[in-house]
Formats: structure tokens, C-alpha cells, sequence
């Protein structure tokens, strides 16, 4: 017959510090898990809406009567268009995010890469900072968690 071997107490300390540490472990596995699962989601949203511009469902509305309407700069409306996002998120978006909700908007940049063409215009823009969690309009306050980013090259 086998016996289990003795567990003394300082082996018995060890061994709940080693349980608590891969729980420890486990726990941040599972929101690293969740915030990939999101952010290959927005991705995953970002895409479904290049592929609509690319078939010509997502691009930009047309008006019956052009001429009569000034028609905004890209830049100009991919600026607009993000501020009214952040603000209704609530939070810094990053380029992606702008991108996705732009398009949702109903704009869609008419270039060869919007992707670039949108970072560029955040990035360009003294109209909003680049912070740690995405861009921000500089004329609001900073939601909470979110820091300034050193990143903007200097004038």
C-alpha cells in the first residue's frame, strides 16, 4: 500500500503560495484573453467596413443637388467625425477605432489607405492629443486614467 508523504507546515505554505500565485497567473491570462478577444473584434468591425467601401456600400453619402452644398475637406470631416466619437465614447480612440467609426458614420476617406490618412489627420491635428489609450480633443479634459503621450514630435 502506498502512503501519501508527510506535508510539513512550512511545505504546506509553499504550496498555497504557489496555488495563489497560478491563480494569480490565471486571472491575468483571462483579461489578457478578453481584451485580445476585443480588440481583434474591433478589428474584425474595421475590416467588414473597408469591405464595404471596397463594394461601394460605405461610402461617403451622396446629395441630390451638389452643387448647391460646399463639400467638407476629408480632413476636415475625419477630424470632425472622431471628436463627435471620443466624445460620445467617452474615451481616447485610437486610429483603428476612428477608422471603424468614421466609416459607421457614414465617411468613408476617399484615398488608398484611410487608415493612414485618419492617423495622420489625429496625429497632424493641434486639435487633439495623443494619449495612452488613443487620441483625445485637446480643448477637453482628459477622461480619467487616461495620460498625456509624449510621442507628438516637438515643433
Amino acid at each position: 500500500m502506498v502512503t501519501e508523504p508527510a506535508i510539513d507546515e512550512s511545505d504546506s505554505r509553499e504550496l498555497v503560495s504557489a496555488v495563489k500565485s497560478i491563480r494569480a497567473d490565471i486571472k491575468k491570462t483571462r483579461i489578457v484573453i478578453a481584451q485580445l478577444t476585443e480588440e481583434a473584434a474591433r478589428k474584425e468591425q474595421i475590416v467588414r467596413s473597408l469591405e464595404e467601401m471596397i463594394r461601394g456600400k460605405g461610402g461617403s453619402p451622396r446629395t441630390i443637388n451638389r452643387r448647391s452644398q460646399k463639400k467638407e475637406p476629408g480632413y476636415r470631416r475625419v477630424a470632425r467625425l472622431a471628436r463627435e466619437q471620443m466624445i460620445k465614447e467617452g474615451r481616447p480612440l485610437d486610429r483603428y477605432e476612428a477608422l471603424s467609426k468614421i466609416t459607421e458614420a457614414g465617411f468613408a476617406p476617399d484615398v488608398s489607405n484611410p487608415l493612414h490618412f485618419v492617423a495622420k489627420t489625429l496625429w497632424a491635428s493641434d486639435e487633439f492629443i495623443p494619449t495612452n489609450k488613443g487620441y483625445w480633443p485637446s480643448d477637453l479634459p482628459l477622461p480619467e486614467g487616461v495620460i498625456p503621450s509624449d510621442r507628438r514630435r516637438a515643433d
